[in-house]
């Protein structure tokens, strides 16, 4: 199976249970990751968009919806990083339950968009397993603090 599979079944069982929490708490995990380094490259921006653009079409949930998320969501990162860190994982933790590890797998997807997985980006990816009560472990993410 390939990673693109993975994560387009890893969208599709989100998908069967849209709603305002699945939207924010995957758009919050894609931006942790993405901005763990310092930096979204344009290819992470792309990669987040396109998935967050399928899930809202597939979902039912309107796009206008998940396109206002994100935007919020990168505002806050562009204006004050900790503060954006906090809130988003308020965000993830919203998430806790059946589709969890969806989201760390959509995470960790997004962050090698780049072609790398950083340290960085394996700590964000990390921190969002556990405000999730998931062990890192499970997602290849055990050298991860």
């Amino acid at each position: 199976m390939t990673a693109d599979r993975g994560l387009d079944a890893a969208l599709a069982d989100l998908r069967a249970h849209p709603d305002r929490t699945h939207i924010e708490a995957l758009t919050a995990a894609c931006l942790l990751v993405a901005n763990a380094d310092g930096w979204v490259t344009v290819e992470e921006r792309r990669q987040i968009l396109l998935k967050l653009q399928g899930f809202a079409l597939g979902a039912g949930p309107d796009l206008k919806a998940t396109m206002t998320a994100f935007d919020a969501l990168t505002e806050d990162f562009d204006s004050d990083p900790e503060v954006a860190e906090a809130r988003a994982l308020a965000r993830v933790r919203a998430l806790a339950g059946a589709d969890a590890g969806h989201v760390v797998e959509i995470a960790c997807a997004i962050a090698a968009a780049d072609g790398g997985f950083d340290a960085a980006e394996r700590e964000a990816a990390a921190r969002i397993s556990r405000a999730l009560g998931l062990a890192p472990g499970q997602f290849g993410l055990d050298e991860a603090r």
